[in-house]
């Protein structure tokens, strides 16, 4: 998974590589946007159980709500202007995207909380396959296992 501090750069468009029967029907990709308020969050929520919840495992969809709501309130504590959100699935994993219409200042894992925040992108570190940016914008993306690892 994610380590601690990581945080992946693009800069241009990515390859996607699809499978005939991926995804599932009905678990396409979709966009919402999200009102500028502490109600984003929920709104995320929501739109990600509506649309990976019948077609997910609900660890996968529990983690994909996770994530899309700190990314969701990264936007709306530290950005500006509309919250967009995307998610969809691909071969090996669901992803998450947030863009609003800040600055584009790159997001940094804190080593260490202080106080009541700042242990968000920890967690979006932790429970990601990967994570980043796109160069100049504040487009945040993270990808999470379809098959969350074993809890031993």
């Amino acid at each position: 998974m994610g380590s601690c501090g990581t945080v992946a750069v693009i800069a241009g468009p990515e390859s996607r590589s699809e499978s005939p029967a991926w995804p599932p029907r009905g678990a396409e990709s979709g966009e919402i946007e999200l009102p500028r308020s502490l109600e984003a969050g929920r709104h995320a929520r929501a739109f990600v159980e509506r649309r990976f919840g019948p077609h997910l495992a609900a660890r996968v969809v529990g983690d994909a709500k996770l994530v899309a709501t700190e990314l969701v309130n990264n936007a709306v504590i530290h950005g500006k202007g509309r919250i967009t959100m995307r998610a969809d699935v691909r071969s090996d994993a669901v992803r998450v995207e947030v863009i609003d219409e800040g600055s584009g200042n790159t997001p940094k894992v804190r080593e260490e909380a202080d106080g009541p925040g700042g242990r968000g992108l920890r967690m979006v570190d932790s429970l990601s396959l990967r994570w980043g940016t796109f160069e100049g914008t504040t487009h945040v993306w993270a990808e999470l296992p379809l098959v969350p690892p074993a809890t031993g």
